[in-house]
């Protein structure tokens, strides 16, 4: 990512590689207590085109991470939720239904956001939440 920015309460940046992510800060999240994650975001090509491409949301739990190499790089493809995303220039909000996935247990301690799989992306966020 690059040009990373927040203005008018939104996260921004450009995509420069085809793994981009955003890591949030630490956090201490019940996962029995939310069902769904939603994420409100933009992305625009910087070309123009318009296509779909994938998304993912990770999250370690106070067990993996005991599991995994201490480096902020290190979440697991298990402790992962994978969903389709538009790029197109227009505001969309993805409902993740994190409860799902058998990982999504215990508490959460940290979040990552891969927006989408492809460089020369505008991404803005406007929010991540939880939900029940």
């Amino acid at each position: 990512m690059r040009d990373v920015r927040v203005e008018n309460g939104r996260l921004i940046g450009e995509t420069t590689g085809y793994d981009p992510m955003f890591f949030g800060p630490p956090v201490r999240i019940r996962a029995s207590q939310f069902r769904f994650v939603i994420v409100k975001m933009r992305l625009q090509s910087k070309d123009g085109k318009v296509f779909p491409d994938k998304g993912q949301l990770f999250w370690k739990t106070s067990a993996t991470s005991l599991q995994l190499p201490a480096n902020i790089y290190a979440f697991s493809p298990r402790a992962a939720f994978t969903f389709t995303v538009q790029v197109d220039g227009q505001w969309h909000e993805y409902r993740l239904p994190v409860h799902e996935s058998k990982s999504w247990r215990g508490i959460i301690n940290s979040l990552r956001i891969d927006p989408c799989t492809n460089a020369n992306v505008l991404v803005e966020i406007d929010y991540i939440r939880l939900e029940l």
